[in-house]
């Protein structure tokens, strides 16, 4: 990981000694089942604690039986996971605050053949951190020091970063949420493929049916947990579209080693 300053000018350049892979790790890394389950009682009964499960689209599974991620999220890198450019309308369902009470996030692989017929658990996260915008958040990420971090996930700077770095350090609520005032992704990026593609811009600008904007999340590192090897399956797997709301008791049920 680089450790040169952050250029907060946009710079459409790859950071030198890092190659944009967003490799899945964290602190709590491949734990079997026992110890996850272990960890998890901390906060209370796990029937009174929210999750919402997903089924990551982007991994997939190389020709070692390690599970990689392709795209920009969720995104791993800088000691953090983020959720920031994907799932939008699952994102809207709470708002910031609510996201913060508590909520766990669980991304899984998919159940086909490239799987093994075998749907696994990639990511478990409890949110620490919810923001309104990009902005928020990169203002957060400069305010407490973890340059580190906002560089690593920098998304004009690598790309499959996710997050997007505004052109000012001061924006009104409207602009906050405007991709005019913030650098675009590099090329090619996971979702700027070519000069005119705005697929990038709903990353800042997602407005769901109800009104509702998503919020972006950032879980809390002491309690996130990720696998790159097919260890902790799923025993009742499925599409989980666009994602599924339970207690996290529930779906440490259905979970298996």
């Amino acid at each position: 990981m680089p450790t040169t300053a952050i250029d907060f000018t946009g710079q459409q350049t790859q950071s030198k000694g890092w190659n944009g892979d967003n490799v899945i790790t964290s602190a709590a890394h491949n734990l079997d089942l026992e110890a996850l389950c272990a960890r998890l009682g901390r906060f209370g009964p796990l029937e009174k604690q929210p999750c919402y499960t997903y089924v990551v689209e982007t991994l997939r599974l190389d020709e070692d039986g390690n599970v990689k991620q392709t795209a920009s999220a969720p995104n791993f890198c800088g000691g953090f996971i983020t959720l920031l450019t994907c799932k939008h309308s699952t994102r809207t369902v709470l708002s910031p605050s609510q996201w913060r009470d508590g909520v766990w996030v669980a991304g899984m692989t998919g159940s086909g053949a490239k799987f093994g017929h075998r749907q696994s658990l990639a990511f478990l996260m409890r949110v620490g951190e919810a923001y309104a915008s990009q902005f928020d958040l990169v203002q957060a990420l400069r305010a407490s020091g973890r340059s580190t971090t906002l560089d690593a996930k920098n998304a004009s700077r690598h790309v499959n970063g996710d997050v997007l770095i505004p052109r000012h350090e001061q924006l009104t609520h409207t602009q906050r949420v405007s991709p005019d005032f913030y650098h675009p992704p590099i090329l090619p990026h996971a979702h700027r493929t070519s000069h005119d593609d705005t697929y990038w811009h709903k990353d800042v600008d997602y407005v769901a049916r109800g009104g509702s904007r998503p919020a972006y999340l950032v879980g809390d590192p002491a309690n996130s947990f990720t696998w790159s090897r097919q260890m902790i399956f799923n025993a009742r797997p499925g599409n989980l579209r666009p994602h599924r709301a339970w207690p996290l008791g529930q779906l440490v049920d259905y979970l298996k080693a």
